[in-house]
């Protein structure tokens, strides 16, 4: 018996070696820090893919042409009553989707060119050859001969598809 009471108890002058209970705290320790970046890590993935999972992709909304937002327009600008400008011409702006190569409604497209006939409009062009969305929505319109420009160009500004127009100015370079 003495023998094992002389194992299990130390001498005075004998130490215990603390690397064995420092290394299983380190241990522990790093666990634990694995375990909390895990967590941080996990957590916000999950929810986000959860909420990728559970919303529907939803399917494309079929093309339609787009119908004219009656949106108040500003008051028509007052026509020169004479100055430099083509008399039988019109600057218009069409609204974003409502010029006569963006409509896709052949109806809308048709009874856009009824009105303009109607009013007198011999032809448009555009104004300049771009896809820039700034420039591309402007067209001249050249009228036939005998139309009083003024008094249509408040007919066609009422038109939903113009967003505006002005007279087409002439411009001198001075000497």
């Amino acid at each position: 018996m003495e023998t094992n009471s002389q194992n299990n108890t130390l001498g005075q002058n004998e130490v215990v070696d603390p690397a064995p209970i420092s290394s299983s705290k380190n241990v522990l320790k790093s666990k634990f820090l694995i375990l909390f970046i895990l967590i941080l890590v996990l957590v916000p993935v999950s929810f986000f893919s959860v909420k990728l999972l559970s919303t529907e992709k939803s399917e494309p909304a079929p093309t339609t042409a787009p119908t004219p937002v009656q949106v108040a327009k500003p008051t028509l600008a007052p026509f020169p009553s004479e100055g430099d400008y083509v008399k039988n011409q019109l600057i218009i702006e069409y609204r974003e989707g409502m010029s006569p190569t963006e409509l896709t409604d052949n109806n809308e497209r048709e009874k856009l060119a009824e009105t303009f006939l109607k009013l007198g409009v011999d032809y448009q062009d555009k104004l300049h050859d771009s896809d820039d969305p700034t420039l591309k929505n402007f067209y001249v319109l050249t009228f036939k001969d005998g139309v009083d420009v003024k008094d249509v160009s408040e007919k066609i500004y009422v038109i939903p598809q113009i967003k505006g127009l002005e007279p087409n100015a002439e411009f001198k370079i001075f000497r």
